[in-house]
């Protein structure tokens, strides 16, 4: 049988293969981003963490609990602000390219491990581990029975009224950001009209490249967006503006290719423009581990719809500019780019106290994802009501439960802080 390391190594190569191929500047980058520290390494191989799970059953998933949306990369830096539907600036659970119908729990448990793992790097000694596991857990189980007894969840935001600690710092910096300074950052005004920078970042795209997205924006992207959400043709121009495509950034989109439009937005101002990313769609990492395929067949054209279906569902008020579309046989899944999206910084989480607060808040949106996200947003997907099939199979048992996350999360911290050494030991044998 092979070893931990072994296969560890095997499946990190197994699973950047085509990044480390195509592009392997661009994979030597994300090894090192996810070398940074054991969290990190965490965020960049949500892949192995799935391919553990079948090792890891759990009592409080049944037929139903078992099938209802979840993020599917749910760690503390996948939380965050942005501008809902109704013009308000939330703080609430984002990055939703992983998304699946899959148990429950595997949000729960991935969400405390990474809970576990930053309380390790920024030595939160005061209390015990657990203890700010359970902080998450137990706001996460009242909030979701809440829901289940008073139908609140589509009306449930954290915003600047009902926020606390840093959570509301990060809040208020998003408010006092303004989208003509975003603009400023990557447009410019040439000849009257504005258009992205040029960088090396950015390349710019040939006529026939463009010619072609523009027409896979008006013919396919736009159909996307539901009436309801949807402006009028002029508000999405994009004929007189340059298109720029950009290498993804972050750990876990290192090497996927994006593209961004500008588009005109209310009004003929350039000040209200409104930038809009577009990335390939790639399956889930929880796809392979999730038996039978809990998709209708042929209800999901793509990956990108799948992943606009899933945050449309789990948002409730999210981005108006959610869709999808596709160039080359790919599929592109299209949200703004937002100048209000922010989350906290983890190295100004000083105490206990402090974190505690944050995580009572994370358990708070975490029920409402999974609450939101049933029958009343797609009863083809979810035909029942998720809080109420999740509070009840926690009624009665929520020290059980408790302890079963607590148990996890602790136990697989250290399994991730053992794979992140064999990664660097595999990373320095490889310079």
């Amino acid at each position: 049988m092979m070893n931990r390391t072994d296969y560890l190594i095997k499946e990190i190569k197994t699973y950047h293969c085509d990044l480390i191929e195509t592009s392997p500047d661009t994979a030597k980058i994300k090894f090192n981003k996810m070398a940074a520290n054991p969290f990190n390494f965490y965020r960049g191989t949500a892949h192995l963490f799935y391919a553990d799970m079948k090792r890891y059953p759990s009592e409080f998933v049944n037929e139903k609990t078992g099938r209802v949306w979840i993020q599917g990369d749910l760690h503390i830096e996948n939380f965050g602000t942005y501008k809902d539907s109704k013009g308000h600036i939330v703080y609430d659970v984002n990055d939703y390219d992983e998304c699946y119908l899959a148990p429950f729990v595997w949000d729960i448990w991935r969400a405390a491990v990474s809970i576990v793992l930053v309380v390790r790097q920024q030595q939160l000694k005061e209390i015990a581990e657990k203890e700010f596991v359970a902080e998450y857990v137990a706001s996460f189980c009242e909030k979701i029975k809440q829901f289940a007894e008073d139908k609140s969840e589509r009306d449930f935001k954290i915003d600047l009224e009902h926020s606390q600690g840093e959570v509301k710092k990060t809040l208020e910096r998003a408010y006092a950001e303004s989208r003509s300074d975003y603009l400023d950052r990557f447009t410019e005004i040439y000849r009257g009209v504005r258009r992205f920078k040029i960088n090396e970042k950015q390349e710019p795209l040939s006529s026939d490249i463009r010619n072609r997205m523009i027409s896979a924006f008006y013919e396919q992207y736009i159909p996307t967006i539901p009436l309801s959400k949807r402006h009028n043709p002029d508000y999405y121009s994009v004929e007189s503006v340059d298109m720029i495509e950009a290498k993804g950034a972050g750990i876990g989109s290192a090497g996927q290719k994006m593209f961004s439009f500008l588009i005109r937005g209310e009004s003929d101002s350039a000040d209200d423009d409104i930038v809009i990313g577009a990335k390939i769609a790639r399956p889930s990492v929880v796809k392979p581990y999730v038996e039978p395929n809990p998709f209708p067949d042929k209800y999901i054209k793509n990956e990108a719809m799948r992943c606009a279906l899933g945050q449309r569902a789990m948002q409730a008020n999210g981005d108006p500019f959610l869709g999808y579309f596709e160039y080359d046989g790919k599929p592109f899944y299209v949200s703004e780019l937002s100048p209000y999206e922010m989350s906290i910084n983890l190295n100004e989480i000083n105490s206990s106290k402090e974190f505690l607060s944050v995580l009572r808040q994370m358990g708070q949106a975490t029920a409402k994802i999974h609450a939101v996200s049933d029958r009343d947003a797609d009863a083809t997907l979810v035909p029942y009501s998720a809080d109420k099939e999740i509070a009840n199979v926690i009624a009665g048992k929520e020290e059980q439960f408790l302890s079963e996350v607590c148990n996890f999360a602790i136990d697989y911290a250290d399994i991730v802080e053992n794979d992140y050494k064999a990664f660097l030991d595999a990373l320095s044998r490889e310079k």
